[in-house]
C-alpha cells in the first residue's frame, strides 16, 4: 500500500497552516520588534533544524523578524524578495531561501496579473528534505487564490509549472477558487503526485 510520508508533505502542511487553511493548536511565537509594523511572509514551513541558521542570517543582516513556531513561518517587515535573494547564497539555508524566493516572486506576479484576487499565495514542496524519497519523487504545489476564475486558474498553474523547474502540471492544485481540481489529485489514478511516495 502506498502512502505519503510525513516528511514529504510537511512543507505543504506548514504552508497551509501559515495561510490559515488548516487549523492547529496555538504555539510559541518569537518576535524581534517591539511595535506592530506590517508583516510580510518571508518563508513558510521552515524545518526546525534550519530555523537557527535562518534566524542567525536575519540577525546578521539586521532584519527584524518574527517566527511563528506553530506554523514554522518567518515574518519580516522589509521586502522579502531582496532578503531571500541574499539568503539563497548562504548555506545551509540556500535551498529554503530559493523555495521562498520562488513563492514570493510568483505571488508578486499573481498580484500583477490578477489584481482582484484576494491575497494570492503559492506553496511549494520539494523532495530535497525527504530522507526516504523514491528516485522519481516530484515537487508539488498549491496555489491559494480566492476569487480566481477557472480559466485564470489554469493560466496560474501554467505559470507556476513554467517557473518551477521539474514541477509537473499534474502536481499543482488550486485552493480557494470557485472550482475543484480533477481526479488526478485524489487517491487513485495515474496522474496522482508521486512526491514522498513509498511502499
Amino acid at each position: 500500500m502506498r502512502r505519503f510520508t510525513t516528511e514529504g508533505v510537511v512543507g505543504i502542511i506548514g504552508c497551509l497552516m501559515g495561510f490559515g487553511i488548516l487549523a492547529g493548536v496555538s504555539g510559541r511565537s518569537e518576535a524581534f520588534w517591539f511595535s506592530e509594523p506590517e508583516e510580510r511572509i518571508l518563508v513558510v514551513g521552515v524545518p526546525s533544524e534550519f530555523q537557527p541558521y535562518l534566524a542567525k542570517f536575519l540577525a546578521e543582516e539586521g532584519v527584524p523578524y518574527r517566527l511563528d513556531a506553530r506554523t514554522r513561518t518567518f515574518y519580516v517587515t522589509a521586502e522579502p524578495i531582496g532578503i531571500l535573494e541574499k539568503a539563497q547564497k548562504v548555506r545551509p539555508i540556500d535551498t529554503i531561501a530559493r523555495r521562498g524566493l520562488l513563492e514570493r516572486r510568483l505571488e508578486k506576479e499573481f498580484r500583477r496579473r490578477w489584481p482582484k484576487v484576494e491575497d494570492p499565495r503559492v506553496c511549494l514542496a520539494f523532495p530535497d528534505y525527504i530522507r526516504d524519497k523514491q528516485p522519481d519523487a516530484e515537487p508539488i504545489a498549491f496555489i491559494l487564490a480566492r476569487g480566481l476564475s477557472k480559466s485564470a486558474a489554469e493560466e496560474a498553474k501554467l505559470l507556476v509549472a513554467e517557473t518551477v523547474s521539474g514541477l509537473p502540471l499534474k502536481n499543482i492544485a488550486v485552493v480557494g477558487a470557485d472550482w475543484r481540481p480533477g481526479p488526478a489529485y485524489g487517491s487513485g489514478g495515474e496522474g496522482r503526485t508521486r512526491i514522498a511516495r513509498r511502499d
